[in-house]
């Protein structure tokens, strides 16, 4: 019992006393303030009932103390459990949020299986990269998301500035990959233009050829043949630049090896940190420690 409520009944019952020593001088026979005929017995059993009347009132203030300690008590559990609801909630949405951002890590080397890749297959393996490249931003913008509901406390900014940093690297890295993919698909794309174009230069050449020659024959001849010429040398050149993106796209997907394991160290850290920390939903969104 607190100190506050030992007082309480302290005073109830020194009250109590001195209404008794009241009721005592008005009543009793020696100052007969007011006339009363009670008899011994009758006395004995005013004071009987007025002793437990006194009990009474005290037992019924702890009674309510009680109730009331109760009721605060299951209040203040109640809030705990759906604070630590709404944590757990929160990690969750973290840590689904960092898993992401580890799986969007996972590229694919296209440059390994290009000999096997079908031609009519490019168009949908370009748009899975632009769809790649997409969910970096949608990453980014989420991730600020979270630091700004969640990770605005001076702990959790602390923790989360490493991972903040790999993360940032990986990212900036994988969009440098996936734009050296791009330009490589579009190599594949000009090339196989390229091709088609030869191909149908050379079957008007062939036509041409095939019909009897005179002198504007000969100058329609000569202009597909210059046409070829310079969709050949166009090939040539998407070629070269072709063969030098493949080493450069290797290379950047080969160095992409090391910052995706920083980032799964980063992350594994981060929530492990993370974990010993309690969200408090409030308007600022503060985090604490347990």
């Amino acid at each position: 019992m607190a100190k506050k409520e030992k007082n309480i009944i302290v005073l109830i019952v020194i009250g109590s006393l001195i209404l008794a020593l009241l009721i005592n001088l008005l009543l009793s026979s020696k100052w007969g303030f007011i006339p009363t005929c009670f008899s011994s017995k009758d006395w004995l059993g005013f004071w009987a009932t007025y002793a437990t009347g006194i009990f009474a009132v005290i037992i019924g203030y702890y009674a309510i103390v009680a109730s009331n300690r109760n009721s605060r008590q299951a209040i203040v559990q109640q809030s705990e459990i759906l604070i630590r609801q709404k944590s757990d909630e929160i990690f969750h949405e973290i840590y689904t949020e960092v898993k992401h951002q580890v799986r969007l890590t996972n590229l694919v080397r296209f440059t390994s299986t290009l000999s096997t890749i079908n031609e009519d297959c490019i168009p949908q393996l370009k748009q899975d990269v632009l769809e790649k490249s997409s969910s970096i931003s949608e990453r980014h913008l989420q991730w600020v998301l979270i630091k700004s509901l969640y990770l605005n406390s001076e702990y959790v900014l602390q923790i989360a500035e490493e991972y903040n940093k790999v993360w940032n690297a990986v990212s900036q890295k994988m969009s440098e990959c996936l734009n050296l993919e791009i330009k490589l698909f579009d190599y594949l794309e000009e090339i196989k233009s390229v091709d088609q174009h030869i191909s149908i230069l050379s079957k008007l050449l062939d036509v041409q050829k095939s019909m009897t020659i005179n002198e504007c024959r000969e100058l329609e001849i000569s202009e597909y043949e210059k046409q070829k010429e310079d969709v050949i040398t166009k090939k040539g050149r998407l070629i070269r630049q072709y063969e030098e993106l493949v080493p450069r796209l290797n290379q950047s997907l080969s160095s992409m090896q090391n910052i995706q394991d920083e980032l799964l160290t980063a992350s594994v850290k981060f929530l492990g940190q993370l974990s010993g920390f309690t969200f408090i939903p409030s308007s600022d969104s503060r985090t604490i420690r347990h």
